[in-house]
């Protein structure tokens, strides 16, 4: 994964920003953004309730809003949407899991 060079941390993995790939939705037409970690290390906590303290895989931080997960010049679909869980303990909650997985 090519590392963006943003300073700061990611608001929902809490990685920082220079380890995520930001990308233009593939929608025609469309300007938003994808918003991928690119840290191999999660904690995450599956819909089934569930955990998993070593997760090793991209997730997506924020999808484009209108179009989901495929950006221009990748296919994100199959990696899981992820969003903080609201748990003292750090997790990511999985929104959505990956298409294929």
């Amino acid at each position: 994964m090519i590392s963006s060079g943003s300073k700061g941390f990611c608001t929902i993995c809490k990685h920082a920003n220079d380890v995520h790939r930001s990308e233009t939705c593939i929608a025609k037409g469309c300007r938003k953004k994808i918003k991928v970690c690119g840290s191999l290390c999660h904690g995450i906590i599956h819909q089934d309730g569930t955990t998993d303290d070593n997760y090793s895989g991209y997730v997506v931080c924020r999808p484009c809003p209108d179009h989901g997960r495929c950006g221009k010049t990748v296919d994100y679909s199959k990696y899981p949407v992820v969003a903080n869980s609201g748990n003292d303990d750090g997790r990511l909650a999985i929104l959505q899991y990956g298409v294929g997985v």
